[in-house]
């Protein structure tokens, strides 16, 4: 698999709550537009947030959504206030923060 790049990083998976990272909110985020200098600044601005853990372009009601790890809720609102909602290309952004997590896997359903 390595020769053919289907892995293309190898990590270690680390507890959240372990390194103090207690917090996990999942942005339901809606651009102003979809003119590609707002989708860029949006980009940037994800790209060089570390709280930002994941950002899926999405169809339906929000053009994105984000998963967020924070120390706290104070932290994300830190975020919020100073990183997130400053983009002018953001419009609305609707969190929920997870209560409990069920199921977590970085596996992929490979087939035998």
């Amino acid at each position: 698999m390595e020769e053919d790049r289907v892995i293309s990083t190898t990590v270690a998976i680390l507890d959240p709550e372990k390194i103090g990272l207690d917090v996990i909110a999942v942005a339901a985020v809606s651009l102003e537009d979809h003119h590609p200098a707002s989708i860029r600044e949006f980009d940037d601005m994800v790209s060089n947030r570390p709280e930002i853990l994941e950002c899926y372009a999405m169809s339906g009601q929000y053009d994105y959504h984000l998963k967020v790890a924070c120390q706290s809720i104070k932290a994300y609102e830190r975020l919020l206030r100073e990183h997130i909602m400053p983009c002018r290309a953001v419009r609305h952004v609707n969190t929920s923060f997870v209560l409990r997590k069920n199921k977590y896997t970085t596996a992929l359903p490979l087939e035998d």
